[in-house]
């Protein structure tokens, strides 16, 4: 039953946000068990407690603008450090 319920909201989730949740649903087919432990996952990244809502939601913007905007960015990062083994030559 716990699975049946997850397998529903999981082709929810991917009807109304486009998320291709097909790795989820193999999980929960291969090993509902650890399908779950990693579902409870989310709980605990989703947890804040003394954190104002403003700057969670601040770190988790920029936190996928720094994953997604990263390779575009690359040059700076490789046209301005470099290695100390680079450094002395």
């Amino acid at each position: 039953m716990r699975s049946w319920i997850a397998r529903r909201m999981l082709r929810r989730a991917n009807r109304r946000y486009g998320y291709d949740t097909s790795y989820l649903e193999l999980m929960l087919k291969a090993s509902p068990s650890a399908f779950f432990k990693f579902a409870a996952l989310n709980k605990a990244a989703n947890h804040r407690e003394a954190v104002p809502v403003e700057a969670s939601f601040a770190a988790k913007i920029w936190a996928r603008w720094r994953k997604t905007a990263a390779p575009a960015r690359n040059w700076w990062s490789t046209w301005h450090w470099k290695p100390a083994w680079q450094a002395t030559r």
